[in-house]
C-alpha cells in the first residue's frame, strides 16, 4: 500500500515536473517577442515627431494665410482721364476689385479729384514720370525730375508715397534704373500687353488677355486714349469673364510682394 502512494506521489511530482520544463521555451519565446515589439516600436516613435502633429492644433491653422491660386493684377497707364478714367473706377468698384494707376504727373494735377478717388476706393497708384517723356532722350537730372515731380503731387493728393514706378514705353535704361534705385522704387513692368491704345476692338482686346492670362499675369492697359477708347466695353467683358474662371483680381504690390516680378 505504501509502495503504491509512492508511486502515485511520484507519478504526480514527475508530470508537473515536465509540464514546468515544457513551458520555460514558451515564456521565453513569448518575452523575446515581447521585447522584439517593444524594439519596432522604439524605430518608430521617433519618426511622429511635434513637427507632424503641430499643424494640426486649430490655433496654428487659424494664422496660416491662404493666397488665391490664381491672381492677376490689372493695371492702368497714362490717366487720369476726364471721362475715361471715372468710367473704369465705375466699372471696378461694380465688381468690388482693385487696380494699380500708373499716373501721368501733369495729368494728375489737372484732375486732383480723380486721384483722391482713386486712394479712396482702395486703388493703388504708381508714379508713371510727370510728361510721359522719351527716356531715352532724357539725362538723368531730367528723369529725376519727372520722376520727384509727379511723386510729390501724389503725396500731396493722397498724403501716401508711392514706391512704385513704371517707366514710359517700359523702357529701363541705366539712367531710369539708377533713379529708381536711388528714390527706392520697384519698377514694374507687365507680363500681357493689350495694345488698347491703338483703339483696336474691344472683342480683340478682350481676346487677347482671355487667351494670355494666367496665374500672376500682370496686364497692361491705359485710362488716357487720345481717340475714343475700347477700354471700358472690354472690362465689361473681361472682368465677369476672368471671376467666373476663379480668378482674383488684386493690386501689383499684392502681385510682386514688393520682391518677385520687379525689374
Amino acid at each position: 500500500m505504501k509502495n503504491r502512494v509512492k508511486f502515485i506521489y511520484g507519478a504526480i511530482a514527475f508530470v508537473l515536473l515536465f509540464a514546468i520544463i515544457g513551458a520555460v521555451p514558451f515564456v521565453v519565446s513569448k518575452s523575446r517577442k515581447a521585447k522584439k515589439k517593444i524594439d519596432i516600436v522604439s524605430e518608430i516613435v521617433p519618426f511622429v515627431t511635434e513637427e507632424a502633429t503641430h499643424c494640426e492644433t486649430e490655433s496654428e491653422t487659424e494664422n496660416v494665410e491662404v493666397l488665391p491660386k490664381k491672381r492677376i493684377a490689372l493695371t492702368f497707364d497714362d490717366g487720369p482721364h476726364k471721362k475715361y478714367t471715372k468710367e473704369i473706377l465705375d466699372i471696378l468698384k461694380e465688381y468690388d476689385i482693385k487696380a494699380t494707376f500708373f499716373v501721368v504727373g501733369r495729368n494728375a494735377k489737372a484732375y486732383p479729384d480723380i486721384i483722391k478717388r482713386m486712394y479712396e476706393e482702395g486703388h493703388e497708384i504708381g508714379n508713371h514720370t510727370y510728361s510721359h517723356p522719351k527716356v531715352r532722350e532724357e539725362s538723368i537730372n531730367d528723369i529725376l525730375n519727372e520722376i520727384v515731380e509727379t511723386e510729390n503731387l501724389i503725396e500731396e493728393l493722397t498724403g501716401h508715397k508711392t514706391d512704385l514706378f513704371r517707366p514710359p514705353n517700359g523702357i529701363c535704361t541705366e539712367s531710369v534704373k539708377t533713379v529708381a534705385k536711388e528714390r527706392n522704387y520697384h519698377i514694374v513692368l507687365w507680363t500681357i500687353d493689350t495694345l488698347d491704345w491703338t483703339c483696336k476692338s474691344s472683342k480683340d482686346i478682350s481676346k487677347c488677355v482671355l487667351k494670355e492670362v494666367k496665374d500672376g499675369s500682370v496686364i497692361l492697359m491705359h485710362d488716357f486714349i487720345a481717340k475714343n477708347s475700347p477700354t471700358p466695353e472690354a472690362l465689361r467683358t473681361i472682368i465677369p469673364k476672368l471671376l467666373e474662371e476663379g480668378y482674383t483680381f488684386v493690386t501689383v504690390s499684392e502681385i510682386i510682394n514688393k520682391k518677385v516680378g520687379t525689374r
